[in-house]
């Protein structure tokens, strides 16, 4: 009894440490989308809207924990996946969407013999097999090889987008400043996550 409850005590802490790196992974985020309105987001999104979609699959848990790609680092692991052999699969980047109406930049690999978009880069809370995805061909890219890692830099009609973009960036800001409040009182961040648009 006394293993069995040593057993339960690591596997508890184990899901507490699984949701703490969730939680901090959620509010890395509301960072990346708390930036001042720019005047030509609307506009940009409406452009993408008209964009074709296509659906990402992912490889299995399996494949992908062999893989042993960063979470976080789309560019930089499409771009390696890729180049082991450059016949066989190219990077595409472009956008997600989420259900608030915003863009987040992204980079998929396109599976040349079969026009399949793989993704190689788990997502911490998210283990959807497949999703939808804007590729964008107005996306510029460019790489910034620094000391300690590699850097991306994406512009699209002239403007640099560091993250993404929003389709009401003020609601958004609204609907961060709660997540963000939920977080640090110490919510689920899956529940957190799943909380409606705040109007």
């Amino acid at each position: 009894m006394g293993e069995a409850k040593r057993n339960a005590a690591a596997r508890a802490e184990q899901r507490r440490i699984e949701t703490e790196k969730i939680r901090d992974d959620l509010l890395k985020q509301t960072d990346n989308w708390s930036f001042e309105p720019r005047e030509w987001e609307v506009p940009m999104v409406a452009a993408i809207r008209e964009l074709r979609s296509v659906q990402v699959y992912r490889p299995s848990a399996e494949a992908m924990a062999y893989a042993r790609m960063p979470p976080r680092r789309c560019f930089e692991n499409a771009e390696w996946y890729s180049a082991q052999n450059p016949s066989i699969s190219k990077p595409v980047i472009g956008w997600i969407a989420d259900v608030y109406g915003n863009y987040t930049l992204h980079a998929v690999n396109l599976i040349l013999r079969d026009g399949l978009h793989q993704d190689w880069t788990p997502v911490l809370g998210d283990a959807r097999p497949s999703y939808p995805f804007i590729p964008d061909p107005h996306l510029v890219q460019r790489k910034e090889v620094l000391e300690d890692r590699v850097r991306y830099h994406h512009e699209r009609d002239g403007h640099a987008i560091s993250y993404g973009i929003r389709s009401d960036p003020q609601r958004t800001l609204r609907h961060i400043a709660k997540f963000r409040a939920d977080l640090l009182a110490g919510m689920d961040p899956i529940k957190a996550a799943s909380q409606p648009l705040v109007d």
